[in-house]
């Protein structure tokens, strides 16, 4: 089967739409990856054209994909939309991901043309949050840093759900790699953006990640800023992936809903 999607395609780590005509001046492969506890293991892989032509991504293309953790795990090709996370990709595996008790995982990739492509990425601890509460302007959540240095990048984000189906979204990034007694608990807020009342239901979102895809998150928000103000300048996303644009990476994420005012854990 051949899915062809003009100009635009899904970035499933922030839920939003990612023009490729901005991601540089060249073309090439482009492979997104993200290995989450419970999930299966899926992957994006496709072919960009320069920004100088049209852009048609062809989901058929085959490539010859593994990943390999505690054990080898083989992708196969087929076209996927992912149930929770609004997210279309063309490889999978039935095999649910778990952290490797080597820490990290590889991808081992050869495109249609042959070429080797390959990224190796660590694995972050489980994050938790530890207290999550609301006031009337915004939502406070508490949670524990990383002893790892290499871990302490997070990525926050509060769902809002009206009566009439709306969802806003807030989101907010956290660098405590150079903050000291890193696994203390620590304490944040986002804004909400109408009168708590108004919604019927807030989700909480906070999400252990790597320092790529760290990086790589900011770069998305930075591109989508630049598309909201319609300028032309082309922003290269950064990757961790050899002979390929886009990103190979794994997070731990926990959630808290609060509705009618009371908190309940999922």
């Amino acid at each position: 089967m051949i899915l062809f999607v003009f100009l635009t395609f899904m970035g499933c780590e922030l839920g939003g739409r990612l023009d490729i005509q901005d991601m540089g001046d060249s073309g090439g492969y482009f492979l997104e990856c993200y290995c989450i506890p419970g999930d299966r293991f899926h992957l994006t892989a496709t072919l960009l054209s320069p920004i100088s032509e049209p852009q048609l991504l062809d989901y058929s293309l085959e490539f010859d994909i593994y990943i390999q953790g505690d054990e080898q795990i083989k992708l196969y090709q087929s076209l996927y939309v992912h149930p929770d996370r609004n997210f279309i990709y063309n490889y999978a595996s039935p095999q649910v991901v778990e952290p490797p008790a080597c820490g990290y995982f590889e991808l081992f990739a050869t495109g249609p043309g042959g070429e080797s492509i390959y990224a190796r990425t660590a694995f972050p601890d489980q994050v938790y949050l530890d207290t999550v509460r609301i006031d009337k302007k915004q939502v406070f959540y508490t949670f524990a840093g990383s002893e790892h240095t290499a871990f302490n990048y997070y990525i926050a984000s509060a769902f809002f759900f009206g009566e009439d189906e709306q969802v806003k979204k807030a989101t907010r990034f956290h660098d405590l790699s150079q903050t000291a007694h890193t696994a203390e608990k620590n304490t944040f807020s986002l804004e909400i953006p109408e009168p708590v009342e108004d919604w019927k239901e807030i989700r909480v979102q906070l999400k252990r990640v790597t320092r790529e895809n760290y990086i790589y998150q900011l770069a998305i928000k930075e591109l989508a800023n630049v598309n909201d103000d319609n300028l032309t300048s082309p922003i290269l996303l950064p990757g961790n992936i050899t002979n390929s644009l886009g990103i190979f990476t794994g997070y731990t994420e926990d959630v808290c809903t609060i509705v009618g005012g009371k908190r309940v854990r999922e």
